[in-house]
């Protein structure tokens, strides 16, 4: 898998791991140094676990609620705040383009964050490739699902520093990760539904505390056999993901959903979307409906900065995202025929569980 990834990534030397979130606590332990991490509130936990984890603190950015992006108004104000690395997200397979990142960053650590973003491509370079280490996953619904993770590094001691960085860490037992997610889920469920009823986010404060062991949980056997045996086919597959995230964007369109980026240069890991207007209710409410009638659907990432509490001022463009966010799957389970019928069940969905909206 190593030499026929780096074929792909231009040459850079490819690190094994067995997640991305634990690659990218490799590569802040391997950079060293202090400062906090400045990263977007819009974002899977995991990634501020993974902060924490290396030792470090989040700086959070707010995002654009059109394409989830983070402004770079944004990261300079990190940068000023005394971040000194940035996790760059490509989210939900939006390219990101670093350069202006960079800048801010000068002397820092950007460590470009494409595991959502396979094969998307910035005006200069593949997602991934823009910064000092790349992230790249494989895991469960991923555009290549094998199972692992990747970091790329053009420099070979901070790809080595990372490789050694991995190599200490221990694995924890699938039993002990069970148990750590399964109480973060019941937290989780409990402080949204809190939220619903009464729009107050305080109860995420604190869910994320004793998470680190459940990053450590080795990958399957074979995954990298499995990565390699699909590349090849990756093209054909990421033109596949286009087409169906096209298709939806037609029937989705006419309910007045507004996709979130998804240009010609994404590498849709889902159709994402939103529907401008909902609250917290009626978007549970609709998906709810959606997943009823047999449709997989998500809307589940709450702005991270509310897990660490108290609670923060602004994130306007976060806290609107994820309220009116939905992510229709595109991946080899659904088919175009699929897609069309399943737009005709989220009209009903809207139709009948939003009456405001009338």
């Amino acid at each position: 898998m190593l030499r026929a990834l780096s074929e792909v990534l231009g040459g850079a030397h490819v690190v094994p791991a067995p997640r991305a979130s634990l690659g990218l606590v490799a590569a802040l332990r391997a950079w060293g140094g202090g400062g906090s991490v400045a990263v977007p509130s819009a974002v899977c936990q995991d990634v501020v676990v993974a902060i924490l984890a290396a030792g470090r603190r989040p700086e959070f950015c707010d995002v654009d609620a059109r394409t989830g992006a983070v402004p770079l108004s944004e990261w300079r104000r990190a940068r000023e705040a005394g971040a000194s690395a940035a996790v760059v997200v490509h989210l939900y397979g939006n390219p990101v383009d670093t350069v202006g990142i960079r800048e801010i960053f000068s002397g820092g650590l950007v460590i470009d964050d494409a595991a959502q973003a396979l094969g998307a491509r910035t005006p200069r370079n593949l997602a991934g490739l823009g910064g000092d280490v790349g992230l790249f996953s494989f895991g469960r619904t991923k555009h290549i699902e094998a199972g692992g993770a990747a970091l790329a590094c053009f420099d070979t001691s901070l790809a080595e520093a990372c490789r050694r960085c991995l190599d200490l860490m221990e694995p924890t037992s699938r039993a002990d990760h069970d148990e750590r997610q399964a109480r973060f889920r019941r937290g989780f469920d409990a402080a949204r539904a809190h939220l619903r009823e009464s729009g107050d986010p305080s109860q995420f404060a604190g869910l994320l505390d004793g998470l680190e062991p459940t990053l450590r949980v080795p990958p399957p056997d074979g995954w990298q056999q499995r990565v390699s045996d699909a590349l090849p086919e990756f093209p054909a597959a990421l033109e596949e993901r286009r087409l169906k995230a096209e298709a939806w964007a037609r029937g989705l369109g006419a309910v007045g959903f507004e996709p979130v980026g998804m240009d010609e240069a994404a590498a849709p890991w889902r159709y994402t979307c939103r529907l401008p207007g909902l609250n917290w209710s009626a978007q549970h409410a609709i998906g709810t409906a959606i997943r009823r009638g047999g449709l997989d659907v998500s809307h589940w990432y709450l702005p991270a900065h509310w897990y660490r509490g108290p609670h923060q001022e602004g994130f306007e463009g976060t806290i609107q995202l994820s309220r009116e966010v939905f992510q229709f799957w595109i991946d080899q389970t659904i088919s175009v025929s699929d897609i069309r019928e399943g737009s005709s069940l989220v009209a009903a969905a809207v139709e009948q569980t939003w009456p405001e909206r009338r």
